[in-house]
């Protein structure tokens, strides 16, 4: 069956069948609604439907129409989105563009790809691409604001057995062209001066040095908390980045499992960072990025312990 939904207040509408989730349909259609994973784990694509029935994956009739996920849930009629402040102005294209600089640390690499000048792109800080490589697609978030140059700046981590990764190790090269989709994604800075809690792990860093670059460059006054966890120190792979930002507003707590240097590292949990520095997040924002469980508990800890909107709580998950 063929339906169609509409987001309220927009003049954005696109066609729905039950059988592709309500997120891909959109997507396929080129209307960027928020998400993060697309497999249920981060809660980024939970909005509210106005109007409709919908069925989960089994097909039965889900309930309640409040923090719907959108990538689990099928239309059974025409409905009605409500996303406040949707904005899909930037169109959602196919590019191919060439890798000028490739460095790697320790196990994450720094990719630069750039478009060729004939080509328009533009993207908001905090999206992210989707590489084809092979048939085989993987995301990836923008690490840089947009440039006059068209440079796209990725942080890769390397799995064992990874896909994607492995050819960035093993095959990809300065000159390699890359295929990909953008830009996707709407974990993006909301336009309002509330303080800013930024908690990230791994490679989660990218959308996050996104938004931080994106503040610098607006001159932004806002208090802004970045908590960045990893493993052990060395996998700390761009330190340097962050001198840029002494002129923010900006609160830095480094976590990591194995510590040796305590005067620059915390051996706590991201999260019980989170518990020790705060009682009271109710005017905040907080923006999450990295390991879908860490999200979660952020999520949890945040808007059911610490008084966090539930509206304020944005975030981008990495398998």
């Amino acid at each position: 069956m063929s339906y169609q939904a509409h987001i309220k207040d927009t003049e954005y509408k696109f066609n729905l069948t039950d059988s592709v989730s309500i997120l891909e349909s959109a997507i396929s259609q080129g209307i960027n609604l928020p998400y993060g994973c697309r497999n249920g784990d981060c809660g980024g694509c939970k909005c509210n439907v106005s109007s409709g029935v919908l069925i989960d994956n089994d097909g039965h009739t889900i309930e309640s129409l409040t923090d719907v996920l959108l990538c689990q849930s099928f239309a059974n009629s025409d409905i009605v989105l409500d996303i406040p402040g949707f904005d899909n102005s930037i169109k959602i294209r196919n590019y191919l563009a060439k890798i000028i600089k490739l460095d790697k640390h320790n196990n994450t690499a720094i990719m630069q790809i750039q478009i060729p000048n004939t080509l328009t792109f533009n993207h908001l800080p905090g999206q992210f691409i989707e590489i084809n490589a092979a048939g085989v697609t993987r995301s990836y978030s923008i690490a840089n604001i947009a440039n006059d140059n068209k440079i796209i700046e990725l942080h890769i981590r390397h799995y064992l057995n990874g896909f994607f990764s492995s050819k960035v190790w093993n095959d990809y090269k300065v000159g390699s062209v890359i295929k990909f989709k953008a830009p996707l994604g709407n974990f993006t800075l909301q336009s309002t001066q509330n303080p800013l809690l930024m908690v990230c792990t791994g490679t989660g860093f990218a959308p996050i040095n996104s938004l931080l670059q994106h503040m610098l460059q607006i001159g932004s006054t806002r208090s802004v908390h970045l908590i960045w966890g990893n493993y052990e120190e060395d996998d700390f792979y761009c330190l340097d980045y962050l001198e840029q930002y002494k002129k923010l507003n900006l609160k830095l707590s480094l976590c990591a499992n194995k510590v040796q240097d305590a005067t620059t590292f915390s051996s706590l949990l991201v999260t019980q960072v989170v518990s020790q520095e705060y009682n009271d997040l109710s005017n905040y924002e907080v923006y999450a990025c990295g390991n879908p469980n860490m999200i979660n508990d952020i999520r949890n800890l945040t808007t059911n312990e610490l008084n966090l909107n539930k509206n304020n709580f944005f975030c981008d998950s990495f398998n």
